[in-house]
Parts: structure tokens; C-alpha cells; sequence
């Protein structure tokens, strides 16, 4: 076959200009030979340079990589990179050429973010501080992990204060616990202690799993901080309404002296432990329901069931404190405290949690199931958006929807009535967001939310009669409310207004 003239010479001007794109100068050897056939991607130096006509050099001097630009690029680093294409997601800012390229090459571990190499803050001192190196795109925080940008979604610590990210998988979820610390005593870095909460006292981890919890603090499935006693509560909820539907009940989550009464013996023999060389419970707050005659009493544990100082004298005083060592890990269900003795205790290991049954049965299969069911479900007010109509003033009732971190709570519901509420301590005034990373020491408030249903009382004519440091919105007679307070005001003013209104609105 003949080729034309013209074919031949395109032909020749395409070989010519391949060979002046992979025949460049070698940049480790001023005024060197050419280097043939490399590609983008490709190094050179500093420990073997290879090329028309060249040999292996000497250790010293720079690497270099050839840019998907056609530049040679120096590698600042002493180790020489094994550089592999690598690009930046879609939707990142980027300027254009030649500041900014879409595709680079990135040794391993590394991202490209457009214009820089990331280094991999998988295991960076910062990986979980939000001022750290992240770039923003889509209302998410990116992150190279291990030579991959991960899109993560910004995560708040239980307290407000900080907001974070965490490593996580489709099937692995984290909660922030502290952004970025380094403790210069120890020299431990906290990422080393994620997913282990007994370090908390000594060197905080960056984050711990779902399931963990540290106090009554709970990381739930969804990597979304929780407590474990509203968990309780939660599956209080699910008994009565398996077990007990239509019949009256209430439950009551608060202070072990609030749900039984300074005098009560529970109170009297409450159990002490010692962390950190602090003396505390060695519970969290306790939940009672109360329904059909019987009675059921919830709490979260900080030391283990069989310790000296154990919740079971609280109980029972004449029980041993290895009554539950039948029970074992590995499940998330209760099993009855059945050591040497038949009991009315029953314990779930996996989260350090007892129940004192007086006639109730917990409800068998998962427990964690009871995390999914919504809390206060069938009250819209307390659990989903209502925010304030467009152009009017008012308490935004979106929070109520996002609100997880409680471990006081009231339930009842009689003849009729319903009374449903939460407080919430510490709760911020504006969320974390990109450029707001931590909260002043004041921007917080603590809430109180109610629905009381099926009686007429003025609630907000009934707080503010009796104090005027306590915002009620809305004003006059309504079923659903918001009581909130400044975080630099009186703390038991609040308290105060809860126990007063939990009294008086008991159906």
C-alpha cells in the first residue's frame, strides 16, 4: 500500500514530537544526557538514574517525577517516592493551569488536591481537628486516607464543644471523643487509643466505635453520640408497649434521689467508686417505669457488676457480687443473674447495663434494637422539625428532632393525659460548622422541652410566674413547649422549673 507524502510527513512530525515529550534533560544532572521513555509518573534519582547513555549515580541530590505537564518535578523529601496517577474528586475548587491540574501523580499513601500533594493524615496528630488541612466540597470535609479521599461529615463531641472527624467504614462508625490532642506527658498521640475507652481518664482517644460508650456517653449505630440512659428508656418504652398497651404508666429518668427520695434505702446504701482520684456513683442516673402494678428499674454501670463497690448491694445487700458472673459477653441481649441464686437482676454486658425487675420481663431479642425505635416517637413536637413559621420570631423546634445526648426524662400518661419531657443540659446556641470549629465557653443554654396533651394549663404562664431567668416560648396556653435558660445562668434554676413541672403536670 502507498502512503502520501503528506500522510508520511504527519506520520513523522507525531514520532518527532513524542520523542521530544519522553527525551528531556535529566533534571539530576545539570546540562546531562537526554532521558528517553519516560512517561508521567516515572522517577528519576536519587539512588538510579537511567537514560540514553546514562549509568546509576550517586546517593546524593534530589529525586524527580515527571509531572502529567511534561515538567520534571523535585521530590523535597531524602526517600525516593513510587509515584502513581492520582486525581482530585469532583467538585473540588480548582484553579486553572497552570496553578492547578484536575490529575497528578502522588507517591504512596498521598492525595492530590488539585494544586499540592496531601500527605496521608490517617495517621496524622490533627486527623480528627477540622483545622487541619481538609477541603471542603459539597458541605463535606474530604480527607486522604491512605492515598484516598474520604468524604466525612463533621461530628461533634458528646459536650458541643468541638467539632471533629473520625475514620470510618460503611460498616465501622465513630464518635468524636477529643479532635486532634497530642499529651505531651506521655508522648501518645490519641489517635493511637482510638476505639479503647478505658484510656479516658489517662490519654483520651480521638474516637471510639459504635457500641462504646465512656460514662453514660454511648456511641450509637449511626456514629452519633447518645446515652445509655436514654437507651433505657428506650426499651422501657418497648416493654410497656409489647407487654402493657393502653394501660397507664410513666417513666422517670433522672438522679437516683429525684426518681426515689433522698430517704429511700436505694439511695441510702447507693454505691461509691473512686476514678482518677475522684470519688463518684458507680452508676448514672436511673429510669423507673412504672405500669400494671409493677415496676421495672434501669441503670448504665462505671465499674464492673462484681466489683466491691457494686450496684447489686444497692438492690439487694444480701446478694454476693458475682451473682451475674454467669452472664457473658459477646451479645446485646439481658440474661437473668442466675450465679448461685435465682434473681430478679438482669444484666447486658456488652453495655454495662442492669435491670431490677418487680414483676416485668424484659423484652427478649436484641437490645439495641431499642436504639432504632425514635425516642418520644408519637409526640411530632418533641421528636420532629417545627420550626418557626416564615417571617415570625420564636424558639426553633428543629433541635428537639437531633436530640440524643439526655439522660433525664419523664413519660406518664393517665385518663387520658399525656405528658411527655426531656431536658438537656449544655446544649449550643448556634451549631459547629466549617468555620466554627469550637464553641465560646458561653454560647450554650440549657432546654427543657414538654407536650402535655389532654389537660388545659398554661405552662409558660406557670414557669415565668415563678421565675424570670427562664425563657418560655410559646407564651399563653399550649400543649407543646420550650423552656430554655443561658448557659452562665443558675443551673438549678432549670432544674428547679423541671422537678416543678414534672410535679405538676403528672397525669
Amino acid at each position: 500500500m502507498r502512503i502520501s507524502k503528506a500522510l508520511l510527513v504527519l506520520s513523522i512530525i507525531a514520532v518527532l514530537a513524542v520523542a521530544v515529550i519522553a527525551a528531556e534533560t535529566d533534571p539530576t544532572k545539570p546540562g546531562g544526557p537526554l532521558v528517553v521513555g519516560k512517561s508521567k509518573c516515572d522517577v528519576l534519582g536519587p539512588t538510579s538514574i537511567s537514560g540514553s547513555g546514562a549509568s546509576t549515580s550517586s546517593t546524593s541530590g534530589n529525586a524527580y517525577w515527571c509531572s502529567p505537564n511534561g515538567n520534571w518535578v523535585m521530590w523535597e523529601k531524602t526517600t525516593k517516592p513510587v509515584m502513581h496517577e492520582c486525581s482530585a474528586p469532583v467538585g473540588f475548587t480548582i484553579p486553572p493551569a497552570p496553578e492547578g491540574m484536575q490529575a497528578s501523580c502522588c507517591d504512596v499513601g498521598t492525595c492530590w488536591n488539585g494544586t499540592d500533594i496531601i500527605s496521608n493524615q490517617s495517621l496524622d496528630t490533627a486527623y480528627n481537628d477540622p483545622k487541619s488541612s481538609t477541603v471542603m466540597a459539597g458541605g463535606k470535609g474530604y480527607r486522604c486516607i491512605d492515598g484516598d479521599w474520604k468524604a466525612l461529615i463533621p461530628k461533634t463531641t458528646w459536650d458541643n464543644d468541638y467539632l471533629g472527624y473520625c475514620p470510618e467504614t460503611d460498616t465501622v462508625k465513630r464518635c468524636v471523643v477529643k479532635p486532634g490532642l497530642v499529651f505531651p506527658t506521655s508522648g501518645v498521640q490519641n489517635i493511637q487509643n482510638n476505639d479503647m475507652p478505658e484510656k479516658y481518664s489517662t490519654t483520651p482517644p480521638a474516637c471510639i466505635k459504635s457500641r462504646q460508650f465512656i460514662g453514660d456517653h454511648l456511641c450509637d449505630e449511626t456514629g452519633t453520640w447518645t446515652t445509655r440512659t436514654k437507651f433505657i428508656a428506650l426499651l422501657m418504652l418497648r416493654i410497656k408497649e409489647q407487654s402493657f398497651a393502653g394501660q397507664p404508666y410513666s417513666i422517670f429518668c433522672d438522679t437516683i434521689d429525684s426518681v426515689f427520695g433522698q430517704d429511700s434505702p436505694a439511695v441510702i446504701n447507693d454505691c461509691k467508686m473512686t476514678s482518677g482520684g475522684k470519688t463518684g456513683s458507680c452508676h448514672n442516673n436511673v429510669c423507673l417505669l412504672r405500669v400494671g402494678g409493677v415496676s421495672l428499674v434501669g441503670t448504665s454501670l462505671n465499674n464492673n457488676i462484681n466489683d466491691d463497690n457494686t450496684f447489686i448491694k444497692v438492690i439487694d445487700k444480701n446478694l454476693l457480687k458475682t451473682v451475674c458472673d454467669n452472664v457473658v459477653g459477646g451479645s446485646d441481649t439481658f440474661t437473668k443473674c442466675s450465679q448461685g441464686v435465682s434473681t430478679n437482676i438482669y444484666y447486658n454486658k456488652d453495655l454495662n447495663i442492669v435491670l431490677y425487675s418487680q414483676g416485668v420481663t424484659p423484652a427478649s431479642g436484641s437490645a439495641m434494637d431499642a436504639l432504632n425505635q425514635q425516642l418520644l416517637k408519637q409526640k411530632d413536637v418533641i421528636i420532629q422539625a417545627r420550626e418557626p413559621a416564615p417571617g415570625t420570631s420564636g424558639e426553633d423546634f428543629a433541635f428537639f428532632g437531633k436530640r440524643n445526648n439526655i439522660n433525664v426524662f419523664y413519660a406518664a400518661q393517665n385518663a387520658g393525659k399525656e405528658l411527655w419531657g426531656v431536658i438537656e443540659y449544655h446544649l449550643a446556641v448556634q451549631p459547629l460548622n466549617d468555620t466554627k470549629k469550637q464553641q465560646p465557653a458561653d454560647d450554650f443554654k440549657d432546654v427543657i422541652g414538654v407536650h402535655y396533651a389532654g389537660a388545659t394549663f398554661n405552662i409558660c404562664g406557670f414557669i415565668t410566674s415563678n421565675t424570670k431567668d427562664l425563657t418560655c416560648t410559646p407564651p399563653g396556653q399550649s400543649s407543646d413547649v420550650i423552656i430554655t435558660q443561658l448557659r452562665n445562668a443558675d443551673q438549678t434554676t432549670i432544674i428547679g422549673a423541671w422537678r416543678d413541672l414534672t410535679a405538676k403536670l403528672r397525669p
